[in-house]
């Protein structure tokens, strides 16, 4: 044997050496692959779920339909206490809007309308008599509330006064 022959042996475990070098740079390279793959795939699943929830999503029409009911005024009153309990916008017992009145008895009130009457409600206290340009608009049986008509959505009290 010479200075650079190689033994049988040596041959071979350099030769398998090699073919592990190659086999596990194939296995690397059909991972990668499978990999990249899974990832297209996956990447095309997520986009044709993103267009179905696109396209099946609807737009909710109602909202464009609802108004808002808008009451304003100023209340008389001589009882210091009325200050301290709400006052509401109330639609088939449900109450739409709440506020309390200002030191000086103004208040503003606004909530969801979409048709049908409502009703200005003071909890505890009842009504004498008020003034509106609107029309339609009556007190209650029980005085605790101001009826308002079916179809108005804006309504300015120009005196609600207590009894």
């Amino acid at each position: 044997m010479g200075i650079n022959a190689k033994s049988d042996s040596e041959i071979f475990s350099e030769s398998l050496f090699v073919t592990k070098i190659l086999f596990f740079k194939k296995i690397s390279f059909n991972f990668t692959v499978l990999n990249y793959e899974h990832l297209k795939f996956g990447f095309k699943i997520l986009s044709l779920f993103c267009l179905l929830s696109i396209l099946f999503t609807q737009c909710k029409d109602d909202d464009a339909n609802i108004f808002r009911a808008y009451v304003e005024g100023k209340i008389t009153y001589s009882d210091a206490k009325f200050l301290e309990n709400p006052i509401h916008l109330v639609k088939e017992k449900k109450i739409i809007a709440e506020t309390f009145p200002k030191e000086s008895g103004s208040f503003v009130l606004a909530g969801p309308y979409d048709k049908g009457a409502y009703k200005f409600q003071l909890k505890n206290f009842k009504i004498k008599s008020f003034s509106t340009e609107t029309k339609g608009c009556k007190i209650s049986s029980d005085s605790l509330s101001i009826e308002i008509p079916d179809g108005v959505t804006y309504v300015i009290f120009n005196d609600i006064t207590l009894k």
